[in-house]
């Protein structure tokens, strides 16, 4: 049985990261940091409708778009 996919989102202030992982350790591998941006509160977990299908269509995969902006995930 394949892992139920999350998306996750997070910014440095310019780009937001978005990726859909099983599990936040996951989703902080595929953004290469290593301090704990949820502990933090700089990451959260999103229902953005918008953002969820974009991830979910590429597990993994970071996308990134300008911070705060609807605009498509590159």
């Amino acid at each position: 049985m394949a892992p139920r996919l999350k998306v996750f989102l997070t910014s440095d202030g310019l780009t937001d990261f978005v990726v859909a992982a099983s599990s936040r350790p996951k989703a902080l591998a595929a953004w290469d940091v290593r301090q704990d941006l949820f502990k933090e509160g700089l990451a959260r977990e999103t229902d953005d409708p918008a953002l969820v299908d974009a991830a979910r269509a590429k597990p993994g995969e970071v996308l990134r778009r300008p911070a705060g902006s609807r605009s498509v995930l590159a």
